[in-house]
């Protein structure tokens, strides 16, 4: 039986850096100090990827956004940037066709085709995927991508734990005071049974907390930032059931000019956003019946009827950051479009990075310029980059069990760890993998998911590591729950 978190909350003393945030830029901060031969530890309130960067789910694309504005630079960066995320790591990232529908009151035909040729050129060969891809008459496929940011946040916790980095989710800084040479701080964890604050020093502190980014300089670090993060609450609604719409994924442009995708998370499963309570309505309700008027409007009348079937239960709001400029514009057309890197270091102190990212897309290259910035403040803080362990390129195991691919493609070579903890073959049945929760969830996944990916509880488990949570049997929740429970 795996051995729960509970009581592993042991760091050191000092560190070289102290990351707090557990999202995809907080990691990647970690990952990158590792990489350059610096000790770290990485403290996070919740879960691993329990903020806007781990929650979201849906299309991303160059940025219609930013073509929008003839940004070509951004775009064209942008794609860049998720190729290079799909060729590292296939298994949280794949390109696709995706259908954009027309909406004539917005966009001419001609403009929307002009844009897509422009954006299409800038994707390079990528665009090849759609060449060939039928289209309806009110609609024009695109390339995007499908990315899984929570799948991505986990396996690099796991490669900057593979390099020394101590991360401890369910972990709180109280207070941190600012030396000449270093943070001193206290740190309380929920993870051990003794909930005594220890203290910790780090030579240098990132603050990643995204949206909490202000909240956490001001209430613990006393300190104020020329950037400013603002909370943005954002809505995706999870549908289940039979659907018959016109190709997935798909686009619709809403009146305010927002761009609304539909995904196909599993054959039956479906997830549709991100919305803003700000463009779509105050209240799930309000939300709910914009939506519903979107996608029948553009749709078309055979859709109409499923539309209906829609219910406020199914919305899902989360919180993610978006940062005003430095001069201090809190309007949402005073919003940046790109990430900010703030230094603070008065009066020679220990340094504070603050970072606050925006493009998840972009994680790798924001936390090299980070650790750029901090270069002149430690010797051993150098550009020269640590090999991350050897990975096995040996072609993968075809396995004939669905379950036993599907954890292929979901944790890449973790597969064989998982297997072997299992005692597993290539040729086992669901009858030996233990307790069946639901769905296709078994006592081994779940046992692995324990001893290396931080989960602790059903909630990390559903929504974190993997695409059970909103459709999941209550029964199966409480029956992972209990089996959560036994292990504490």
């Amino acid at each position: 039986m795996p051995a729960l978190h509970k009581g592993r909350f042991t760091p050191n003393n000092s560190y070289d850096v102290a990351v707090v945030g557990g999202g995809i830029h907080g990691l990647s901060m970690a990952l990158e100090a590792c990489k350059r031969g610096l000790s770290v530890i990485l403290i996070q309130g919740n879960d691993l990827a329990s903020g806007a960067s781990g929650i979201q789910r849906g299309l991303f694309g160059g940025g219609f956004q930013s073509l929008s504005q003839l940004n070509l630079t951004a775009v064209k960066a942008n794609f860049s940037a998720l190729k290079k995320w799909h060729e590292n790591h296939a298994n949280s990232a794949a390109p696709v066709c995706a259908n954009l529908i027309a909406n004539h009151s917005l966009r001419s035909a001609k403009l929307v085709k002009t844009g897509l040729a422009i954006y299409h050129r800038l994707a390079g060969g990528s665009a090849d995927l759609c060449r060939n891809h039928s289209r309806e008459a009110f609609s024009t496929p695109y390339l995007a991508y499908t990315l899984r940011p929570a799948r991505r946040i986990l396996d690099i916790a796991t490669e900057a734990r593979a390099l020394g980095a101590d991360i401890f989710p369910y972990t709180r800084v109280n207070t941190a005071i600012r030396q000449k040479n270093c943070w001193q701080l206290t740190v309380n964890s929920s993870l051990g049974s003794n909930t005594n604050s220890v203290n910790v020093n780090a030579k240098m502190l990132i603050n990643c907390c995204g949206w909490l980014a202000n909240t956490f300089l001001t209430d613990v670090l006393g300190v104020v930032s020329r950037a400013k993060a603002h909370a943005r609450k954002a809505g995706l609604i999870y549908v289940s059931g039979p659907l018959d719409a016109p190709a997935l994924p798909l686009t619709l442009q809403a009146n305010n000019k927002q761009f609304i995708s539909m995904l196909a998370v599993t054959p039956q499963h479906y997830v549709i956003g991100p919305f803003s309570d700000e463009e779509l309505g105050d209240s799930k309700q309000n939300a709910l019946a914009a939506l519903q008027t979107l996608l029948s409007d553009q749709l078309g009348e055979q859709f109409s009827q499923w539309v209906k079937t829609l219910h406020i239960d199914e919305i899902k709001w989360i919180n993610y950051a978006q940062v005003s400029d430095p001069s201090g514009g809190a309007h949402r057309g005073d919003f940046l479009q790109d990430s900010i890197l703030d230094l603070n270091n008065p009066r020679g102190g220990a340094p504070l990075l603050n970072v606050f990212g925006i493009d998840i897309a972009k994680h790798a290259n924001l936390a090299r310029q980070g650790f750029n910035i901090l270069a002149p403040f430690s010797r051993e803080c150098s550009s020269h980059v640590v090999p991350l362990p050897h990975k096995n390129t040996t072609p993968p195991t075809a396995f004939n069990n669905p379950i036993i691919s599907r954890w292929q493609t979901t944790y890449a070579q973790g597969v064989n760890r998982l297997l072997k903890d299992a005692n597993l073959t290539c040729n086992s049945t669901v009858e030996d993998f233990g307790v069946h929760f639901g769905e296709d969830l078994y006592q081994c996944e779940v046992d692995y998911l324990i001893r290396y990916e931080w989960a602790i509880t059903a909630e990390d488990i559903l929504w974190r590591r993997g695409d059970w949570g909103p459709w999941f049997p209550e029964s199966g929740k409480q029956m992972l729950a209990d089996y959560l429970a036994q292990l504490t």
